[in-house]
């Protein structure tokens, strides 16, 4: 290849710990893999290198020859009218989900957030989110990297409860965005909460194997003492108070990708704008940032691996020391 690759060693895929276990599906990522990769550009300084093709395309389908290092998700795909916003998107996702994958794995509780004080905000609860007999919880799960992040839990008494989040350059627009998903979330799952999904769910939970069966398995109230600590904490967020400033999007982006620049982490992007789509108007991109923490679907084979998902908790001051493989908490998260 003329153009540079990606150092295999920066992707955070599996911890070492699951790769010792002699009947995990997945193979490491390293320099000797057999991999088919895909041109994307490195943000920071334009220059075109080669990244794992298996993460950038959804669907991927790896050839009889590829090692299988992983099973890629939706993270990072995003879609707008112009680049730089489609990029944002991306990168605002990516950040989401380390976030969430941050603090729900290393049991982390959070400033929660509290909306009473904002004129706009708690209009639009009051007005259009709040539903009777169901408690809300906002918490700010912003990481070392400064862009605030919001995670949202929907409580229904007597029955199950449901998440969402967002990461935005402006903490209003995320607090909102989240209170609309939970909403969204309500609505679309409405029987199953009521109700609850006619299931029995193993007790060791190797049968969470997508996103849609963590949801089926918080509309069982039984589950929801396990979502507790992530509002538990007293401490009280001034997150509303911090929107990043910037004079448009292209310097926005540029702040953001040296927010990752000075963590040691690459943003790279790759165009994915099918030629009907960019008639319409419109452009699509996968954003990959090797290092940052992916959230997991598969309970049996949660994405564990690299340094940051065990230095995150010293780095943000909840833990003297990086968090042990065994001390991970392995209940499933709810996301969905």
């Amino acid at each position: 290849m003329k153009s540079p690759a990606t150092n295999p060693e920066d992707f955070a895929f599996y911890a070492e710990e699951q790769y010792s276990d002699k009947n995990f599906p997945y193979k490491k990522f390293t320099k000797d893999s057999i991999v088919a990769w895909t041109k994307a550009t490195n943000l920071a300084n334009g220059i075109e290198t080669y990244v794992p093709a298996s993460s950038v395309y959804l669907p991927y389908f790896f050839k009889p020859e590829e090692d299988h290092t992983w099973v890629c998700i939706s993270t990072g795909l995003a879609s707008s009218t112009n680049m730089v916003d489609a990029i944002l998107r991306g990168i605002f996702e990516i950040v989401e989900r380390d976030a969430i994958s941050n603090m729900w794995f290393n049991h982390l509780a959070m400033p929660k957030i509290d909306i009473s004080n904002n004129e706009y905000l708690s209009k639009i609860f009051n007005r259009h989110i709040k539903i009777p007999n169901c408690n809300y919880h906002l918490v700010d799960i912003t990481t070392d990297l400064g862009i605030p992040c919001v995670f949202g839990v929907l409580d229904e008494q007597d029955h199950g409860a449901l998440v969402a989040a967002s990461a935005n350059a402006d903490p209003v627009k995320a607090v909102l965005k989240t209170m609309i998903e939970l909403s969204q979330g309500r609505i679309s799952w409405k029987t199953d909460f009521v109700k609850g999904v006619n299931k029995k769910f193993r007790d060791d939970f190797s049968d969470i194997r997508d996103f849609n069966s963590r949801v089926e398995l918080y509309t069982q109230n039984n589950m929801k003492k396990h979502l507790k600590f992530v509002y538990d904490s007293v401490q009280e967020s001034n997150i509303l108070k911090h929107t990043l400033s910037y004079k448009n999007q292209n310097q926005l982006l540029s702040d953001i990708v040296m927010r990752f620049e000075s963590k040691g982490l690459h943003v790279y992007v790759t165009d994915l704008t099918p030629p009907d789509i960019r008639e319409a108007g419109y452009c699509t991109v996968r954003v990959l940032i090797p290092g940052m923490t992916e959230i997991s679907n598969d309970s049996v084979y949660p994405r564990l691996g690299g340094k940051r998902i065990k230095q995150l908790p010293v780095d943000l001051g909840y833990h003297n020391d990086p968090t042990k493989f065994e001390d991970f908490y392995r209940v499933p998260h709810p996301f969905p």
